[in-house]
């Protein structure tokens, strides 16, 4: 798995930002019941035991973005994209178990960051995003991860501590 991979996260994250840009070429199908993923933020809205300053930034930017007029073409998302969801075979990766959603392609990146401020730049300029718009979808998925470990009796501290990280940069 890349999970497993002996490189930096550097390379890491270039190879799936590679990989994710080579997926999102498919074109949709012209007819599909795949769920929209901007449904799967509706839990930001409901009371959780969090920092109620995270949450309302969180409900704050997924509105936002969610209303902005994006120049993007939708996609089919993989929508479970991590470190062992990518497998290596000979000289080549192949991108295994997806879920399917449909949205934005940068909603396919967050689990590839490690380093909050270096990694959102280098998706930025992968993509050719602006990096404000990187790391506002950074924060809304890592406040969304905390919300799925509260419902799962997890701990959140890992995702709220990038919150925090990412918080300052936006």
């Amino acid at each position: 798995t890349l999970k497993d991979y002996a490189a930096d996260d550097l390379t890491k994250i270039r190879l799936c930002c590679q990989l994710v840009k080579r997926l999102h070429q498919a074109p949709l199908p012209a007819s599909h019941q795949f769920p929209q993923f901007q449904d799967g933020l509706s839990i930001l809205d409901r009371a959780w035991d969090l920092p109620e300053t995270y949450l309302l930034k969180a409900r704050a930017l997924k509105n936002e973005l969610l209303s902005a007029n994006h120049n993007e073409a939708m996609v089919l998302l993989h929508a479970d994209l991590h470190h062992a969801n990518i497998l290596r075979n000979n000289t080549s990766w192949r991108i295994i178990d997806p879920k399917g959603l449909i949205g934005l392609p940068i909603n396919e990146m967050w689990a590839f960051v490690m380093d909050v401020e270096k990694d959102t730049q280098f998706i930025a300029d992968f993509f050719k995003y602006e990096v404000l718009f990187v790391r506002k979808w950074y924060f809304v998925h890592v406040m969304l991860a905390a919300c799925w470990n509260l419902e799962g009796n997890l701990s959140p501290e890992l995702f709220l501590n990038l919150a925090m990280k990412t918080d300052q940069l936006i």
